[in-house]
């Protein structure tokens, strides 16, 4: 098996090649499979702010009702922010509020976690920092894993701490992983 910096690098040069106008209807199709799943859903839920060549959503589409927050890294911790205002850039490219309200991890109901790629185990592969295997390892709500369907895999390397996601959603649709914890009832 390919090391992660290997399959990293694989995946991502996979997603650079979809043409900008694919990833974006990828990501329409994408965004209404996430949005069916959390049509009952209300509380914090965590999204994240796409890079260019992660699924973007528009979040106010996905669920109205829900209160998103957001990521925010400082310090080599994570953290996530509601009600987020003056967005900027972060060092590591990613847009990120710089006021907000910082959400308590039991506070929020559930996580919807970009990668790089996921395989059908749910094991996630990022992009090497580390930033939401830390921050989650402690957390017991649901995680749902947003890529496209070419970064899904049948296995992919991981290590003992590596973020396990308890569903994936894709452009075809919702991928049961082996954990299927949590109390969505998907089918």
């Amino acid at each position: 098996m390919k090391l992660k910096s290997e399959m990293r690098s694989s995946l991502l040069e996979q997603i650079r090649s979809i043409s900008l106008d694919d990833r974006q209807e990828r990501s329409l199709r994408i965004q209404s499979f996430l949005k069916q799943k959390l049509q009952d859903r209300q509380g914090v839920w965590a999204g994240y702010q796409a890079l260019t060549d992660e699924p973007s959503l528009d979040w106010r589409q996905v669920a109205p009702q829900v209160t998103w927050c957001f990521p925010v890294v400082q310090n080599l911790t994570m953290e996530f922010v509601r009600d987020g205002q003056d967005w900027g850039i972060s060092a590591l490219g990613v847009r990120e509020p710089q006021k907000g309200f910082v959400v308590l991890p039991e506070q929020i109901q559930g996580y919807v976690i970009p990668a790089v790629g996921f395989d059908r185990q749910g094991y996630r592969l990022g992009r090497g920092r580390g930033y939401y295997d830390r921050f989650l390892a402690q957390c017991q709500q649901i995680k749902i894993g947003i890529c496209f369907a070419s970064s899904l895999c049948d296995e992919l390397p991981h290590d003992e701490h590596d973020l396990r996601c308890d569903w994936i959603i894709t452009e075809n649709g919702l991928v049961k992983t082996s954990t299927q914890k949590g109390d969505i009832k998907w089918s």
